[in-house]
Protein backbone atom coordinates (compact mmCIF):
# COMPACT_ATOMS: atom_id res chain seq x y z
CA UNK A 1 0.00 0.00 0.00
CA UNK A 2 3.11 2.18 0.18
CA UNK A 3 2.90 2.66 -3.61
CA UNK A 4 -0.88 3.81 -2.84
CA UNK A 5 -0.18 6.11 -0.40
CA UNK A 6 2.86 7.78 -3.00
CA UNK A 7 0.19 7.84 -5.65
CA UNK A 8 -2.63 9.53 -3.22
CA UNK A 9 -0.32 12.42 -2.54
CA UNK A 10 0.89 12.40 -6.13
CA UNK A 11 -2.97 13.19 -7.10
CA UNK A 12 -3.59 15.37 -4.44
CA UNK A 13 -0.73 17.50 -6.07
CA UNK A 14 -1.57 17.47 -9.49
CA UNK A 15 -5.11 18.13 -8.14
CA UNK A 16 -3.59 21.61 -6.72
CA UNK A 17 -2.20 22.56 -9.62
CA UNK A 18 -5.24 22.12 -11.69
CA UNK A 19 -6.35 24.48 -9.42
CA UNK A 20 -3.96 27.04 -9.66
CA UNK A 21 -3.59 26.42 -13.07
CA UNK A 22 -7.42 26.19 -14.42
CA UNK A 23 -8.80 28.71 -12.12
CA UNK A 24 -6.59 31.61 -11.77
CA UNK A 25 -6.93 34.06 -14.75
CA UNK A 26 -3.39 35.22 -15.35
CA UNK A 27 -2.40 31.44 -16.41
CA UNK A 28 -5.77 30.39 -18.28
CA UNK A 29 -6.40 33.46 -20.21
CA UNK A 30 -3.28 35.30 -20.57
CA UNK A 31 -1.85 34.35 -23.81
CA UNK A 32 2.38 34.69 -22.05
CA UNK A 33 4.60 32.47 -23.48
CA UNK A 34 5.44 31.63 -19.75
CA UNK A 35 1.23 30.54 -19.09
CA UNK A 36 1.45 28.51 -22.11
CA UNK A 37 4.18 26.64 -20.81
CA UNK A 38 3.63 25.85 -17.28
CA UNK A 39 0.04 24.94 -19.00
CA UNK A 40 1.79 22.17 -21.00
CA UNK A 41 4.19 21.24 -18.17
CA UNK A 42 0.92 20.24 -16.13
CA UNK A 43 -0.07 17.88 -19.40
CA UNK A 44 3.29 16.41 -19.43
CA UNK A 45 3.51 15.62 -15.85
CA UNK A 46 -0.25 14.45 -15.58
CA UNK A 47 0.89 12.23 -18.86
CA UNK A 48 4.32 11.43 -17.63
CA UNK A 49 2.12 9.91 -14.04
CA UNK A 50 0.47 8.05 -15.63
CA UNK A 51 3.27 6.63 -17.92
CA UNK A 52 4.87 5.82 -14.81
CA UNK A 53 1.56 3.70 -13.51
CA UNK A 54 1.29 1.69 -16.86
CA UNK A 55 4.81 0.27 -16.51
CA UNK A 56 3.49 -2.25 -13.92
CA UNK A 57 3.94 -6.01 -14.93
CA UNK A 58 4.25 -9.17 -13.63
CA UNK A 59 7.39 -8.69 -11.79
CA UNK A 60 6.75 -12.35 -9.87
CA UNK A 61 6.89 -14.05 -13.40
CA UNK A 62 9.85 -11.72 -14.65
CA UNK A 63 12.07 -12.15 -11.14
CA UNK A 64 11.21 -15.99 -12.13
CA UNK A 65 12.58 -15.89 -15.76
CA UNK A 66 15.88 -13.16 -14.69
CA UNK A 67 16.01 -13.40 -10.94
CA UNK A 68 19.40 -15.22 -11.88
CA UNK A 69 20.85 -12.15 -13.86
CA UNK A 70 21.76 -8.67 -13.51
CA UNK A 71 19.50 -7.38 -16.36
CA UNK A 72 16.54 -6.19 -13.12
CA UNK A 73 19.50 -4.67 -11.30
CA UNK A 74 20.34 -2.44 -14.19
CA UNK A 75 16.80 -1.44 -14.44
CA UNK A 76 16.82 -0.54 -11.22
CA UNK A 77 19.48 1.28 -11.21
CA UNK A 78 18.02 3.27 -14.31
CA UNK A 79 14.72 4.13 -12.51
CA UNK A 80 16.94 5.31 -9.74
CA UNK A 81 18.32 7.84 -12.32
CA UNK A 82 15.14 8.62 -13.85
CA UNK A 83 13.64 9.20 -10.57
CA UNK A 84 16.06 11.71 -9.65
CA UNK A 85 16.60 13.62 -13.15
CA UNK A 86 12.21 14.44 -12.02
CA UNK A 87 12.96 15.18 -9.09
CA UNK A 88 15.93 17.82 -10.01
CA UNK A 89 13.80 19.06 -12.80
CA UNK A 90 11.05 20.04 -10.38
CA UNK A 91 13.63 22.01 -8.22
CA UNK A 92 14.72 23.60 -11.76
CA UNK A 93 11.29 25.00 -11.72
CA UNK A 94 10.49 26.04 -8.47
CA UNK A 95 14.02 27.92 -8.73
CA UNK A 96 12.91 29.58 -12.00
CA UNK A 97 16.62 27.76 -13.53
CA UNK A 98 16.52 25.84 -16.95
CA UNK A 99 17.41 22.10 -16.32
CA UNK A 100 18.91 21.12 -19.53
CA UNK A 101 21.76 18.14 -18.07
CA UNK A 102 20.01 15.19 -20.23
CA UNK A 103 23.38 13.12 -20.21
CA UNK A 104 22.08 10.88 -17.28
CA UNK A 105 18.97 10.10 -18.51
CA UNK A 106 20.82 9.03 -21.87
CA UNK A 107 23.40 6.97 -19.77
CA UNK A 108 20.76 5.13 -17.92
CA UNK A 109 18.65 4.59 -20.63
CA UNK A 110 21.48 3.27 -22.55
CA UNK A 111 22.28 1.04 -19.99
CA UNK A 112 18.77 -0.43 -19.56
CA UNK A 113 18.96 -0.91 -23.46
CA UNK A 114 21.91 -2.59 -23.72
CA UNK A 115 21.64 -4.93 -20.30
CA UNK A 116 18.44 -6.19 -22.46
CA UNK A 117 19.99 -6.72 -25.70
CA UNK A 118 23.42 -8.88 -24.20
CA UNK A 119 20.33 -10.74 -22.26
CA UNK A 120 18.57 -11.55 -25.63
CA UNK A 121 21.44 -12.40 -27.82
CA UNK A 122 22.31 -15.02 -24.91
CA UNK A 123 19.09 -16.07 -23.48
CA UNK A 124 16.30 -15.96 -25.51
CA UNK A 125 14.77 -19.22 -27.13
CA UNK A 126 11.24 -20.13 -27.86
CA UNK A 127 10.47 -21.25 -24.40
CA UNK A 128 11.37 -17.96 -22.91
CA UNK A 129 10.18 -15.82 -25.80
CA UNK A 130 6.66 -14.31 -24.13
CA UNK A 131 9.19 -13.84 -21.20
CA UNK A 132 11.31 -11.52 -23.68
CA UNK A 133 8.45 -9.79 -24.24
CA UNK A 134 7.51 -8.44 -21.19
CA UNK A 135 10.65 -7.46 -20.30
CA UNK A 136 11.37 -5.92 -23.50
CA UNK A 137 7.87 -3.91 -22.49
CA UNK A 138 9.56 -2.79 -19.30
CA UNK A 139 12.60 -1.35 -21.54
CA UNK A 140 10.25 0.94 -23.85
CA UNK A 141 8.35 2.21 -20.78
CA UNK A 142 11.93 3.40 -19.62
CA UNK A 143 12.43 4.68 -23.08
CA UNK A 144 9.07 6.70 -22.73
CA UNK A 145 9.83 7.74 -19.68
CA UNK A 146 13.09 9.05 -20.72
CA UNK A 147 11.51 10.88 -23.11
CA UNK A 148 9.02 12.89 -21.21
CA UNK A 149 11.55 13.56 -18.48
CA UNK A 150 13.39 15.51 -21.58
CA UNK A 151 10.00 17.55 -22.34
CA UNK A 152 10.15 18.36 -19.16
CA UNK A 153 13.63 19.79 -18.87
CA UNK A 154 13.56 21.21 -22.30
CA UNK A 155 10.38 23.28 -20.30
CA UNK A 156 12.41 24.12 -17.69
CA UNK A 157 14.08 27.03 -19.89
CA UNK A 158 10.54 28.04 -21.48
CA UNK A 159 12.22 27.36 -24.53
CA UNK A 160 8.73 25.30 -26.18
CA UNK A 161 7.70 26.89 -29.38
CA UNK A 162 3.68 26.69 -29.11
CA UNK A 163 1.23 28.64 -30.90
CA UNK A 164 -0.90 31.26 -29.30
CA UNK A 165 -3.55 30.10 -27.30
CA UNK A 166 -3.31 26.43 -28.79
CA UNK A 167 -1.99 24.44 -24.97
CA UNK A 168 -5.36 25.76 -23.52
CA UNK A 169 -7.62 25.13 -26.90
CA UNK A 170 -6.16 21.76 -26.80
CA UNK A 171 -7.15 20.68 -23.46
CA UNK A 172 -10.27 22.56 -22.63
CA UNK A 173 -9.79 23.72 -19.53
CA UNK A 174 -13.12 24.41 -18.94
CA UNK A 175 -14.10 20.76 -18.82
CA UNK A 176 -11.91 20.21 -15.88
CA UNK A 177 -12.51 23.24 -13.65
CA UNK A 178 -14.57 22.21 -10.79
CA UNK A 179 -17.57 23.64 -10.46
CA UNK A 180 -17.77 25.99 -7.49
CA UNK A 181 -21.68 27.26 -7.84
CA UNK A 182 -23.15 28.00 -4.88
CA UNK A 183 -26.41 25.50 -4.37
CA UNK A 184 -29.13 26.36 -1.89
CA UNK A 185 -30.25 22.51 -2.31
CA UNK A 186 -26.44 21.22 -1.31
CA UNK A 187 -27.64 22.54 2.11
CA UNK A 188 -31.26 20.64 3.11
CA UNK A 189 -30.11 17.83 0.96
CA UNK A 190 -27.79 17.47 4.16
CA UNK A 191 -30.14 18.59 7.03
CA UNK A 192 -30.19 14.17 8.14
CA UNK A 193 -28.07 12.20 10.68
CA UNK A 194 -26.85 9.99 6.90
CA UNK A 195 -25.21 13.11 5.71
CA UNK A 196 -21.04 12.91 7.01
CA UNK A 197 -21.29 16.97 6.17
CA UNK A 198 -24.12 17.26 9.27
CA UNK A 199 -22.84 14.62 11.73
CA UNK A 200 -19.14 16.86 11.42
CA UNK A 201 -21.49 20.22 12.47
CA UNK A 202 -23.34 18.37 15.24
CA UNK A 203 -20.33 16.88 16.43
CA UNK A 204 -18.46 20.34 16.31
CA UNK A 205 -21.32 21.97 17.95
CA UNK A 206 -21.71 20.24 21.15
CA UNK A 207 -17.96 19.88 21.32
CA UNK A 208 -17.46 23.49 21.41
CA UNK A 209 -20.63 23.66 23.56
CA UNK A 210 -19.26 21.67 26.38
CA UNK A 211 -16.08 23.60 26.15
CA UNK A 212 -17.73 26.76 26.56
CA UNK A 213 -19.82 25.41 29.27
CA UNK A 214 -16.32 23.86 30.89
CA UNK A 215 -14.67 27.22 30.88
CA UNK A 216 -17.46 29.12 32.53
CA UNK A 217 -17.31 26.73 35.37
CA UNK A 218 -13.20 26.58 35.62
CA UNK A 219 -12.37 30.11 34.21
CA UNK A 220 -8.89 30.50 33.53
CA UNK A 221 -7.16 33.62 32.24
CA UNK A 222 -7.19 32.86 28.60
CA UNK A 223 -10.27 30.06 28.50
CA UNK A 224 -10.65 31.16 24.95
CA UNK A 225 -8.20 28.74 24.05
CA UNK A 226 -9.87 25.95 25.09
CA UNK A 227 -12.75 27.06 21.89
CA UNK A 228 -9.96 27.68 19.25
CA UNK A 229 -8.44 24.25 20.59
CA UNK A 230 -11.92 22.36 19.40
CA UNK A 231 -12.36 24.16 16.29
CA UNK A 232 -8.70 23.83 14.82
CA UNK A 233 -9.10 20.13 16.08
CA UNK A 234 -11.82 18.77 14.92
CA UNK A 235 -12.62 17.57 11.32
CA UNK A 236 -14.98 15.44 9.44
CA UNK A 237 -12.57 12.02 9.93
CA UNK A 238 -12.13 10.50 13.41
CA UNK A 239 -8.34 9.85 12.26
CA UNK A 240 -7.26 13.20 11.05
CA UNK A 241 -9.12 14.84 14.23
CA UNK A 242 -7.10 11.85 15.90
CA UNK A 243 -3.65 12.91 13.68
CA UNK A 244 -4.23 16.63 14.31
CA UNK A 245 -4.89 16.11 18.56
CA UNK A 246 -1.85 14.52 19.08
CA UNK A 247 -0.06 17.04 16.61
CA UNK A 248 -1.69 19.98 18.72
CA UNK A 249 -0.75 18.81 21.96
CA UNK A 250 3.30 17.80 21.39
CA UNK A 251 3.36 21.16 19.39
CA UNK A 252 2.04 23.07 22.50
CA UNK A 253 4.24 20.79 24.94
CA UNK A 254 7.84 21.35 22.58
CA UNK A 255 7.04 24.85 22.13
CA UNK A 256 6.29 25.64 25.51
CA UNK A 257 9.40 23.87 26.60
CA UNK A 258 11.64 25.92 23.87
CA UNK A 259 10.11 28.97 24.82
CA UNK A 260 10.91 28.56 28.88
CA UNK A 261 14.60 27.46 27.83
CA UNK A 262 14.89 30.47 25.99
CA UNK A 263 14.02 32.76 28.62
CA UNK A 264 15.84 30.88 31.34
CA UNK A 265 19.12 31.14 28.88
CA UNK A 266 17.99 35.09 29.45
CA UNK A 267 19.36 36.16 25.88
CA UNK A 268 19.08 39.55 25.46
CA UNK A 269 15.85 41.10 24.01
CA UNK A 270 17.20 41.62 20.48
CA UNK A 271 17.80 38.03 20.35
CA UNK A 272 14.31 36.62 21.56
CA UNK A 273 12.91 38.96 19.70
CA UNK A 274 14.31 37.07 16.61
CA UNK A 275 13.61 33.82 17.74
CA UNK A 276 10.27 35.44 18.12
CA UNK A 277 10.33 36.43 14.49
CA UNK A 278 11.44 32.62 12.89
CA UNK A 279 8.65 30.94 15.04
CA UNK A 280 6.21 33.46 13.57
CA UNK A 281 7.07 32.93 10.23
CA UNK A 282 7.47 28.73 10.62
CA UNK A 283 3.73 28.89 12.09
CA UNK A 284 2.19 30.59 9.19
CA UNK A 285 4.47 28.93 6.72
CA UNK A 286 3.85 25.19 7.77
CA UNK A 287 0.63 25.91 8.98
CA UNK A 288 -1.19 23.37 5.75
CA UNK A 289 2.02 21.76 5.18
CA UNK A 290 3.42 20.76 8.65
CA UNK A 291 0.71 20.98 11.52
CA UNK A 292 3.12 19.74 14.69
CA UNK A 293 6.03 22.62 13.08
CA UNK A 294 3.21 25.21 12.67
CA UNK A 295 1.80 24.58 16.78
CA UNK A 296 5.43 24.60 17.77
CA UNK A 297 6.16 27.97 15.84
CA UNK A 298 3.11 29.48 16.96
CA UNK A 299 3.20 28.24 21.16
CA UNK A 300 6.70 29.91 21.23
CA UNK A 301 5.36 32.98 18.92
CA UNK A 302 2.49 33.78 21.64
CA UNK A 303 4.53 32.92 24.97
CA UNK A 304 7.32 35.32 23.44
CA UNK A 305 4.75 38.15 22.82
CA UNK A 306 3.36 37.88 26.35
CA UNK A 307 6.91 38.00 27.53
CA UNK A 308 7.72 41.40 25.88
CA UNK A 309 3.99 42.92 26.56
CA UNK A 310 4.48 41.85 30.09
CA UNK A 311 7.28 40.19 31.90
CA UNK A 312 5.13 39.06 35.06
CA UNK A 313 2.40 37.51 33.28
CA UNK A 314 5.02 34.61 31.29
CA UNK A 315 4.33 31.89 33.79
CA UNK A 316 0.62 32.84 33.99
CA UNK A 317 0.06 32.39 30.15
CA UNK A 318 2.32 29.01 30.46
CA UNK A 319 0.14 27.39 32.59
CA UNK A 320 -2.80 28.64 30.90
CA UNK A 321 -1.93 27.69 27.25
CA UNK A 322 -0.72 23.95 28.50
CA UNK A 323 -4.06 23.12 30.72
CA UNK A 324 -6.46 25.23 27.75
CA UNK A 325 -4.73 22.53 25.41
CA UNK A 326 -4.67 19.94 27.36
CA UNK A 327 -8.82 20.30 28.15
CA UNK A 328 -9.45 21.00 24.23
CA UNK A 329 -7.70 17.98 22.94
CA UNK A 330 -9.29 15.92 25.63
CA UNK A 331 -13.31 17.41 24.90
CA UNK A 332 -12.31 17.13 21.35
CA UNK A 333 -11.03 13.38 21.42
CA UNK A 334 -13.83 12.51 23.51
CA UNK A 335 -16.80 13.50 21.39
CA UNK A 336 -15.07 12.36 17.91
CA UNK A 337 -14.87 9.12 19.26
CA UNK A 338 -18.89 8.70 21.34
CA UNK A 339 -20.51 11.59 19.70
CA UNK A 340 -22.03 10.21 15.93
CA UNK A 341 -18.32 9.14 14.71
CA UNK A 342 -17.43 8.41 11.13
CA UNK A 343 -16.05 6.00 10.34
CA UNK A 344 -14.18 5.37 6.97
CA UNK A 345 -15.31 1.72 6.23
CA UNK A 346 -18.55 2.97 6.42
CA UNK A 347 -18.13 4.98 3.13
CA UNK A 348 -15.51 2.80 1.75
CA UNK A 349 -18.61 0.84 -0.03
CA UNK A 350 -19.53 3.76 -1.80
CA UNK A 351 -15.46 4.87 -2.71
CA UNK A 352 -15.00 1.12 -4.70
CA UNK A 353 -18.58 1.45 -5.99
CA UNK A 354 -16.91 5.26 -7.53
CA UNK A 355 -13.88 3.61 -8.83
CA UNK A 356 -15.23 0.84 -10.55
CA UNK A 357 -17.91 2.77 -12.63
CA UNK A 358 -14.95 5.33 -13.30
CA UNK A 359 -12.58 2.87 -13.99
CA UNK A 360 -15.29 0.74 -16.87
CA UNK A 361 -15.37 4.69 -18.19
CA UNK A 362 -12.14 5.10 -18.47
CA UNK A 363 -11.52 1.44 -20.23
CA UNK A 364 -14.36 2.03 -22.79
CA UNK A 365 -12.96 5.31 -23.98
CA UNK A 366 -9.59 3.31 -24.09
CA UNK A 367 -11.29 0.37 -25.79
CA UNK A 368 -13.01 1.34 -27.93
CA UNK A 369 -10.10 2.77 -30.12
CA UNK A 370 -9.31 -0.99 -30.71
CA UNK A 371 -12.35 -1.12 -32.69
CA UNK A 372 -11.76 1.41 -34.82
CA UNK A 373 -12.57 4.54 -33.38
CA UNK A 374 -10.57 7.82 -33.18
CA UNK A 375 -9.39 8.52 -29.69
CA UNK A 376 -10.93 11.63 -28.46
CA UNK A 377 -8.16 13.51 -26.43
CA UNK A 378 -10.17 15.47 -24.78
CA UNK A 379 -12.69 12.75 -23.74
CA UNK A 380 -9.72 10.44 -22.65
CA UNK A 381 -8.19 13.09 -20.56
CA UNK A 382 -11.43 13.60 -18.65
CA UNK A 383 -12.09 9.79 -18.37
CA UNK A 384 -8.71 9.41 -17.12
CA UNK A 385 -8.73 12.08 -14.44
CA UNK A 386 -12.17 10.43 -12.89
CA UNK A 387 -10.37 6.99 -12.47
CA UNK A 388 -7.27 8.50 -10.42
CA UNK A 389 -9.59 11.10 -8.51
CA UNK A 390 -11.45 7.87 -7.73
CA UNK A 391 -8.54 5.70 -6.78
CA UNK A 392 -6.94 8.76 -4.71
CA UNK A 393 -10.07 9.25 -2.86
CA UNK A 394 -10.45 5.22 -2.57
CA UNK A 395 -6.77 5.35 -1.05
CA UNK A 396 -6.85 7.87 1.17
CA UNK A 397 -9.69 6.83 3.23
CA UNK A 398 -8.11 3.85 3.38
CA UNK A 399 -5.70 5.33 4.78
CA UNK A 400 -7.30 7.02 7.46
CA UNK A 401 -9.00 3.62 8.05
CA UNK A 402 -5.71 2.27 9.40
CA UNK A 403 -5.33 5.20 12.07
CA UNK A 404 -8.82 3.82 13.37
CA UNK A 405 -9.43 1.69 16.37
CA UNK A 406 -9.05 -1.95 15.22
CA UNK A 407 -12.34 -2.68 15.72
CA UNK A 408 -13.54 -0.09 13.04
CA UNK A 409 -11.33 -1.74 10.11
CA UNK A 410 -12.32 -4.45 7.56
CA UNK A 411 -9.41 -6.40 6.55
CA UNK A 412 -11.26 -7.21 3.56
CA UNK A 413 -10.91 -3.12 1.90
CA UNK A 414 -6.87 -4.00 2.54
CA UNK A 415 -7.25 -6.14 -0.60
CA UNK A 416 -9.88 -4.04 -2.22
CA UNK A 417 -7.78 -0.88 -2.32
CA UNK A 418 -4.88 -3.26 -3.38
CA UNK A 419 -7.11 -4.17 -6.07
CA UNK A 420 -8.52 -1.35 -7.93
CA UNK A 421 -4.93 0.48 -7.41
CA UNK A 422 -3.73 -2.56 -10.31
CA UNK A 423 -7.17 -2.44 -11.80
CA UNK A 424 -6.31 1.51 -12.61
CA UNK A 425 -2.73 0.66 -13.33
CA UNK A 426 -4.31 -1.83 -16.08
CA UNK A 427 -6.30 0.01 -17.52
CA UNK A 428 -3.61 2.65 -17.68
CA UNK A 429 -1.30 0.53 -19.40
CA UNK A 430 -4.22 -0.52 -22.22
CA UNK A 431 -4.56 3.45 -22.85
CA UNK A 432 -0.68 3.12 -23.99
CA UNK A 433 -1.41 1.00 -26.23
CA UNK A 434 -4.31 2.27 -27.73
CA UNK A 435 -2.38 5.69 -27.89
CA UNK A 436 0.80 4.04 -29.34
CA UNK A 437 -0.69 1.35 -31.86
CA UNK A 438 -4.21 1.20 -31.20
CA UNK A 439 -5.46 2.42 -34.83
CA UNK A 440 -2.62 -0.38 -36.27
CA UNK A 441 -4.42 -3.43 -34.40
CA UNK A 442 -7.73 -2.54 -34.75
CA UNK A 443 -9.98 -5.37 -35.48
CA UNK A 444 -13.49 -6.11 -34.60
CA UNK A 445 -11.75 -9.43 -32.71
CA UNK A 446 -11.54 -7.08 -29.95
CA UNK A 447 -15.47 -6.76 -29.86
CA UNK A 448 -16.15 -9.90 -27.47
CA UNK A 449 -13.28 -9.24 -25.11
CA UNK A 450 -14.22 -5.30 -24.89
CA UNK A 451 -18.00 -6.83 -24.14
CA UNK A 452 -17.03 -9.60 -22.07
CA UNK A 453 -14.80 -7.03 -19.52
CA UNK A 454 -17.38 -4.60 -19.79
CA UNK A 455 -19.82 -6.83 -18.40
CA UNK A 456 -17.20 -7.67 -15.79
CA UNK A 457 -17.24 -4.02 -14.36
CA UNK A 458 -20.94 -4.02 -14.82
CA UNK A 459 -21.84 -6.79 -12.53
CA UNK A 460 -18.92 -5.81 -9.93
CA UNK A 461 -20.52 -2.23 -9.69
CA UNK A 462 -24.12 -3.47 -9.27
CA UNK A 463 -23.33 -6.47 -6.79
CA UNK A 464 -21.03 -3.10 -4.66
CA UNK A 465 -24.97 -1.26 -4.63
CA UNK A 466 -26.71 -4.69 -3.39
CA UNK A 467 -27.93 -5.60 -6.80
CA UNK A 468 -28.63 -9.37 -7.76
CA UNK A 469 -27.46 -9.07 -11.37
CA UNK A 470 -26.17 -11.96 -13.05
CA UNK A 471 -22.32 -12.13 -12.94
CA UNK A 472 -22.03 -13.67 -16.76
CA UNK A 473 -24.60 -13.43 -19.22
CA UNK A 474 -23.53 -16.33 -21.28
CA UNK A 475 -21.48 -19.60 -20.44
CA UNK A 476 -17.57 -20.66 -20.71
CA UNK A 477 -18.18 -21.96 -23.87
CA UNK A 478 -19.66 -19.64 -25.35
CA UNK A 479 -17.20 -17.31 -24.42
CA UNK A 480 -14.16 -19.52 -25.56
CA UNK A 481 -16.00 -19.27 -28.66
CA UNK A 482 -15.90 -15.48 -28.52
CA UNK A 483 -12.22 -14.89 -27.55
CA UNK A 484 -10.84 -17.60 -29.85
CA UNK A 485 -10.26 -15.90 -32.77
CA UNK A 486 -8.26 -13.13 -31.32
CA UNK A 487 -6.50 -15.93 -29.54
CA UNK A 488 -5.98 -17.50 -32.15
CA UNK A 489 -4.19 -14.73 -34.25
CA UNK A 490 -2.39 -14.16 -31.38
CA UNK A 491 -1.00 -17.69 -30.57
CA UNK A 492 -0.27 -17.47 -34.45
CA UNK A 493 1.89 -14.72 -34.69
CA UNK A 494 3.48 -16.39 -31.70
CA UNK A 495 3.93 -19.59 -33.49
CA UNK A 496 5.22 -17.47 -36.35
CA UNK A 497 8.59 -15.54 -34.02
CA UNK A 498 9.38 -18.88 -32.67
CA UNK A 499 9.96 -20.02 -36.34
CA UNK A 500 12.22 -17.17 -37.13
CA UNK A 501 13.80 -17.83 -33.95
CA UNK A 502 14.66 -20.99 -34.70
CA UNK A 503 15.54 -20.64 -38.45
CA UNK A 504 17.49 -17.84 -38.27
CA UNK A 505 18.84 -17.26 -34.60
CA UNK A 506 18.79 -14.00 -32.44
CA UNK A 507 22.23 -12.58 -34.16
CA UNK A 508 20.75 -12.94 -37.59
CA UNK A 509 16.96 -11.62 -36.90
CA UNK A 510 15.76 -9.47 -39.61
CA UNK A 511 11.85 -9.96 -38.91
CA UNK A 512 11.58 -6.56 -37.21
CA UNK A 513 8.27 -5.53 -38.28
CA UNK A 514 7.03 -9.05 -36.68
CA UNK A 515 8.98 -8.50 -33.22
CA UNK A 516 6.91 -5.41 -33.29
CA UNK A 517 3.64 -6.59 -34.59
CA UNK A 518 3.86 -9.78 -31.77
CA UNK A 519 5.11 -7.78 -29.02
CA UNK A 520 2.35 -5.34 -29.15
CA UNK A 521 -0.67 -7.40 -29.93
CA UNK A 522 0.75 -10.25 -26.98
CA UNK A 523 0.93 -7.04 -24.69
CA UNK A 524 -2.58 -5.72 -25.41
CA UNK A 525 -4.12 -9.12 -25.52
CA UNK A 526 -2.54 -9.74 -22.13
CA UNK A 527 -3.90 -5.90 -20.39
CA UNK A 528 -7.24 -7.33 -21.36
CA UNK A 529 -7.46 -10.40 -19.69
CA UNK A 530 -5.57 -9.03 -16.53
CA UNK A 531 -8.04 -6.17 -16.03
CA UNK A 532 -10.70 -9.25 -16.60
CA UNK A 533 -9.33 -10.83 -13.83
CA UNK A 534 -8.94 -8.43 -11.58
CA UNK A 535 -12.52 -7.10 -12.21
CA UNK A 536 -13.78 -10.24 -11.51
CA UNK A 537 -11.45 -10.90 -7.79
CA UNK A 538 -12.85 -7.04 -6.97
CA UNK A 539 -16.24 -8.91 -7.21
CA UNK A 540 -15.70 -11.96 -5.47
CA UNK A 541 -13.86 -9.40 -2.88
CA UNK A 542 -16.82 -7.89 -2.57
CA UNK A 543 -19.00 -10.72 -2.20
CA UNK A 544 -16.76 -12.12 0.76
CA UNK A 545 -17.25 -8.76 2.43
CA UNK A 546 -20.79 -8.89 2.08
CA UNK A 547 -20.71 -12.32 3.97
CA UNK A 548 -18.78 -10.49 6.34
CA UNK A 549 -20.88 -8.19 7.47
Amino acid sequence: MQLAKKQVQVQQLQTDVREMLFKTRRFVTDTTHKGRVLMLMYLDAVDLFERIITSQQQYETLHKAFGNTDVLLTMHRSITVLANEIRAVGLAIQNNEAYLNADAIELATQQAVTAFAKLRAEQLNTDNLEDFIRLRSVVFALEDVAERIKRLHKASSYDVTVSNKKAAAAYQHHKFMVKGEINPRLFFDNLHLASGHFRHALRSTIALLIGYIFSLFFPFGHSYWILLTIATIMKPAYSTTRTRNVQRLVGTLLGAGISVVCLWLQPNNSVLFGVMLVAMLAAYSFMRIQYLIAITGLTIYVLLSFYFLNQAGVPLALTDRIIDTLIGSAIAALVAWKVLPHWEHQQMDSLVHASIVQNQQYFNVVANVFTGEALDIAQYRQARRGAFTALANLGDAFQRMLNEPKEQQQTLYYELATACHLLTGYVASLAYYAEKSGAAHASNDFIPLIHKVDEAFVAAAAFNLGGETAYLTVNAAAEAVRERKLNEKVQHLLAQRRKVLVSEGVTNDTQQGLIQQVSELKSIADQFELIYTLIVDVKKLLQQLQFAK
